[in-house]
């Protein structure tokens, strides 16, 4: 019951911390379009948007699924790619086979937020994000890689011991560690010792965030 109600208060706080440039940029760009262009992608920004923010503010218990997360990041992934007008660019490639999987819910944005806000946000040229889920082995594999910025051997060692003593890093900067740290310490304390979550990061390289979650036939 304490672990149910610690896992519950962490998912309303990563809720609370969804950040609300994002919402107020993303009705400021509608707006605009709305006014120069009555066209499809109008109707189709206002969809997304509204799937999404249902997604993630009303979802009222901790769990979800593989298949209602990948939808909620295709909506979230939607819309900034119109944000950013081309700039930034997305890859999904989930694999038709993959079995029904529950999870903790809101697991998937925060990981593709970083890597926006921190790995590909400070390019000039064209940044590239890539969401790929395959199964094997009796296990879901989600894998989210960037070409961004990276980090350095010692800001990766430190996000790695920060990811294990469930605490924010200095070095990740505005909140990088802390989101990952939440997702991590959900993803733990539902699957146990049988999540695997590892990242990999070199500077100017991108970096490799892998999930592995066992799935019960």
């Amino acid at each position: 019951t304490m672990q149910n109600l610690v896992t519950q208060a962490e998912l309303r706080t990563l809720q609370a911390q969804i950040n609300p440039h994002f919402l107020f940029n993303t009705l400021s760009m509608i707006s605009k379009s709305a006014y120069l262009s009555h066209d499809t992608t109008t109707s189709e920004l206002i969809d997304r948007l509204a799937e999404f923010l249902r997604y993630a503010l009303d979802k009222s218990n901790t769990t979800s699924t593989l298949q209602e997360e990948i939808n909620s990041i295709e909506n979230y992934l939607f819309i900034q790619k119109k944000r950013f007008s081309g700039r930034l660019d997305f890859v999904v490639d989930v694999a038709e086979d993959i079995p029904p999987l529950q999870m903790p819910a809101i697991v998937l944005q925060p990981l593709v937020e970083n890597a926006i806000k921190h790995g590909v946000g400070p390019l000039t040229e064209e940044a590239v994000i890539s969401l790929k889920v395959r199964y094997r082995d009796g296990h879901a594999r989600i894998q989210i890689e960037d070409n961004g910025v990276g980090m350095s051997a010692e800001q990766l060692e430190e996000l790695q011991s920060c990811l294990k003593l469930g605490l924010g890093s200095s070095n990740g900067g505005n909140g990088t560690g802390i989101g990952l740290t939440n997702v991590y310490r959900r993803l733990r304390m539902y699957f146990g010792a049988d999540l695997q979550f590892t990242i990999e990061s070199e500077e100017n390289c991108g970096t490799l965030i892998t999930i592995s979650l066992p799935v019960e036939e």
